[in-house]
C-alpha cells in the first residue's frame, strides 16, 4: 500500500521521549508502551504506526545526532515488521497446530505485500545504516541460528498488547529477532560521498561524485577534544561566578538552562571543581542578586576533575545515561559495537546551553572593541579562559569542522554534513537504486524545526509536521487557560470543551504551506500517524470496493499519493485537536491530584 512513500524523521523528541520526559533516560519505543511514561495507560506511541508502515511498503528513514544508541531505541521493535516476524507468526500459529516440533513456515514472497526498509542515518546525517531485505535476513538466520525459529517460541509481536509479555517471555521474544548485524547493514558509499552534496548543489548532484569523507583525522579529533574541554571549562567557570561559587545554589542555575538529566550532576560536578580549587562563597546580602556580590573569577583550566579521561568516558559522569560530556562518536559495525581505528565522525560537547552558545563559542571575527560575547559584561567566566575561547570557533573552523548548537550540547562535525545531507543522497540515488524516493510522498517530521531540525524543513514539496512543544497545542492549551483565569463567561471551556481555531495548522504565522504543526513531541507524531494511516487505510477500502477486479485495485493503489497537502493538512488539525484535548486532561488531573495532596497535609498534622 505505501511502496514509494517515506516517512523522514528527528528521532528525540519525534519519535521517542528526550530523557527529560523520560525520568532521565533514554528508553525504547516498548518501553514506552509498557511504562506510560507520564500519560500512564493513555500514553500515545509511534510503535504500531511505524510498523503498520513498514509492514505495508513504507520506508523509514530516521535522522539523529545519536549514534550507536538508535541500534537500541528503535531496531528491535521495528524488526518485527521489516523481516515478516509478525505474518510468519500467523502462519506458524497454523503450522504449529498440526506439527509443534517443525519449524515456522517462511511468509509468501509477494512482491505487493513486500515491507518497507528502515534507514538508520545517526551522527547527526554522517553515516547510514539500512536493513537488509527480508528474504536475505531469513536465509541468513536459517544458516546461522537454525533454532531461531520455532514455533514454541513467543513473537515479537506480543509488544502490542496492552499487558505486555508475560513473565519469562523478554529474553525469547528478543532473542526472536535477528541479530542486527544480520539484519543491518552500513551503506558505505553514503560515508565516502554524502559530505560532497552541499545543500546548494543537491539537484545536480550525481553518485559518480568525487566526495571526500565525512570522517574526522586523528589531528582534528585531539583539537575537538581540546576545544571541547576548554568550552565546558569557560561555561562552568561562569556558572560558578553567577551562582556566587555557591555550589548549593547551582542547580537552580543548571535547572533553568539544561535538561533534567544534568541538573544535579552538574552541580554535583560544581562542587568538586570548587574543593579542587580551595573556593569558598564569599559573604555577601543573600537579598542581593548573585552577580552584585563582587564575586571575584575563578580559573578551572587546570582542573584534573575535568581531565580528558574523565571527560571522554561514557557514564564516568552522566551515568543514567551513560553519555560521555565529551563524546567521540567513531561509526559503528552493523551490530552497533565499534572497533578500534573506527572512523571519528563527530565530537558532542555535552552540557552546553543553546542559550550560552555564542558566549562559550563566539563568532569568528569578535574582538572586545565589537562587543564579543566571550568578553561581554553578561559573562563570566575568568579573563583568560575567555581570551583564548574569542578564538575556539576560528580554530575548529579552520580545521575543516562545523561547530552547531544543540538544546543541551555542541556538535563538533565534517562542514557540509547535516540531516540534510542523507535527503540529498537519497534523491541524487533515486533512479541508480530504484528507491523510489521523490518529495511529493515523503513526510518530514522534527521536534526542533527551528534549529537542528531545520535542514528536513528545507525539502518543498516534502511536507514537514512539526511537533515542537513551544507552540501549535501547547500554546493552544496556554491560551485556553489564559482565557479561563481571565474570566471566561463559557463554564464549557473550563470543561475542556474549548472552540477550535478555524486558521490551518500552521508551525509559524508566516511558515512556508509546507509546513504543519501538531506539536506534542512523540505523542503528536504518534496521533498523526494514527490518524493518516488510518484514513489512507480506509480510503483503500473504499477504492478496492469500487474497483471491478482485484488486479484493477492493486494497479490503482500503486498510483496513489497518500501523502498529498490536503490529506496531511486535515490530519494534522485532527492530531492536533485531540493532542490539545489529552494535554488539558493530563492538566486538570495534576491540578485535582495537587488539590487533593493539600486537604490531606493538614489531617496529617
Amino acid at each position: 500500500m505505501f511502496r514509494g512513500h517515506w516517512i523522514v524523521a528527528d528521532m528525540d523528541g519525534t519519535l521517542t521521549p528526550t530523557p527529560t520526559r523520560a525520568h532521565g533516560k533514554y528508553v525504547a519505543l516498548s518501553h514506552c508502551v509498557r511504562a506510560g511514561l507520564d500519560g500512564g495507560t493513555r500514553y500515545k506511541s509511534c510503535l504500531p504506526w511505524l510498523r503498520l508502515f513498514l509492514e505495508r511498503g513504507g520506508n523509514l528513514c530516521v535522522l539523529s545526532t545519536a549514534g550507536r544508541r538508535m541500534w537500541s531505541q528503535l531496531y528491535p521493535d521495528l524488526a518485527p515488521a521489516l523481516f515478516r516476524l509478525r505474518a510468519a507468526s500467523v502462519a506458524g500459529a497454523s503450522a504449529a497446530a498440526g506439527d509443534g516440533a517443525s519449524p515456522g513456515p517462511s511468509p509468501s514472497s509477494g512482491f505487493t505485500d513486500a515491507p518497507g526498509t528502515l534507514y538508520l542515518c545517526g551522527f547527526s546525517g554522517a553515516a547510514l545504516f539500512r536493513s537488509r531485505p527480508w528474504e536475505a535476513v531469513w536465509s541468513d538466520m536459517d544458516r546461522l541460528h537454525p533454532r531461531w525459529r520455532l514455533p514454541s517460541a513467543p513473537h515479537p509481536s506480543r509488544f502490542d498488547e496492552d499487558d505486555g509479555l508475560h513473565k519469562g517471555e523478554a529474553a525469547v521474544a528478543v532473542a526472536t529477532v535477528p541479530p542486527a548485524e544480520v539484519g543491518l547493514e552500513e551503506w558505505i558509499e553514503y560515508r565516502e560521498q554524502g559530505a560532497s552534496l552541499s545543500a546548494a548543489g543537491s539537484q545536480a548532484a550525481t553518485s559518480s561524485a568525487t566526495g571526500r569523507l565525512t570522517a574526522i583525522d586523528a589531528a582534528t579529533c585531539a583539537l575537538a577534544m581540546d576545544e571541547g574541554r576548554q568550552a565546558l571549562v569557560r561555561f562552568f567557570e561562569h556558572a560558578s561566578y553567577v551562582c556566587g561559587h555557591d555550589a548549593a545554589r547551582a542547580k537552580e542555575f543548571f535547572a533553568g538552562c539544561l535538561s533534567t538529566k544534568y541538573h544535579s550532576v552538574f552541580a554535583d560536578l560544581l562542587r568538586q571543581l570548587l574543593t579542587e580549587a580551595h573556593v569558598t562563597a564569599p559573604r555577601a546580602n543573600k537579598d542581593a542578586p548573585y552577580a552584585q556580590a563582587r564575586t571575584p573569577h575563578v580559573c578551572f583550566a587546570t582542573s584534573k576533575v575535568l581531565s580528558p579521561a574523565a571527560l571522554s568516558q561514557h557514564g564516568f559522569f552522566l551515568r543514567d545515561t551513560g553519555d560521555a560530556l565529551i563524546d567521540v562518536q567513531s561509526v559503528p559495525r552493523a551490530d552497533g559495537t565499534v572497533t578500534d581505528g573506527a572512523a571519528v565522525v563527530q565530537v558532542l560537547v555535552m552540557g552546553i546551553p543553546m542559550r550560552f552558545f555564542d558566549y562559550v563559542f563566539p563568532a569568528m571575527g569578535s574582538s572586545p572593541s565589537n562587543n564579543s560575547p566571550a568578553t561581554s559584561r553578561r559573562w563570566h567566566c575568568c579573563p583568560r579562559c575567555a581570551g583564548a575561547g574569542a578564538g575556539a570557533r576560528q580554530r575548529l573552523e579552520a580545521a575543516g569542522l562545523e561547530v552547531k548548537s544543540q538544546p543541551n550540547s555542541v556538535c563538533l562535525r565534517c562542514r557540509g554534513v547535516d540531516k540534510g545531507t542523507c535527503v540529498r543522497w537519497l534523491l541524487a540515488q533515486h533512479e541508480r537504486h530504484q528507491l523510489m524516493f521523490e518529495l511529493p510522498r515523503a513526510l518530514a517530521f522534527g521536534d526542533m524545526p527551528e534549529s537542528v531540525d531545520a535542514p528536513l524543513a528545507a525539502f518543498p514539496p516534502m511536507q514537514f509536521i512539526s511537533l515542537s512543544p513551544k507552540d501549535g497545542a501547547t500554546v493552544h492549551l496556554d491560551e485556553i487557560e489564559r482565557v479561563d483565569t481571565a474570566g471566561s463567561t463559557h463554564a464549557d471551556s473550563a470543561e475542556g470543551q474549548a472552540e477550535w481555531p478555524h486558521q490551518p495548522p500552521r508551525c509559524f504565522s508566516d511558515s512556508p504551506h509546507h509546513m504543519f504543526h501538531v506539536g506534542g513531541e512523540e505523542e503528536g507524531t504518534a496521533l498523526f500517524l494514527e490518524e493518516l494511516l488510518l484514513c489512507c487505510a480506509s480510503e483503500q477500502q473504499q477504492r478496492r470496493s469500487v474497483a471491478s477486479s482485484s488486479t484493477a485495485a492493486t494497479d490503482a493503489a500503486e498510483l496513489v499519493n497518500w501523502f498529498t497537502a490536503d490529506r496531511v493538512a486535515a490530519c494534522t488539525t485532527r492530531a492536533q485537536r485531540r493532542m490539545v484535548e489529552e494535554l488539558l486532561r493530563r492538566r486538570q488531573q495534576q491540578q485535582c491530584s495537587a488539590a487533593s495532596t493539600k486537604e490531606q497535609a493538614p489531617a496529617a498534622l
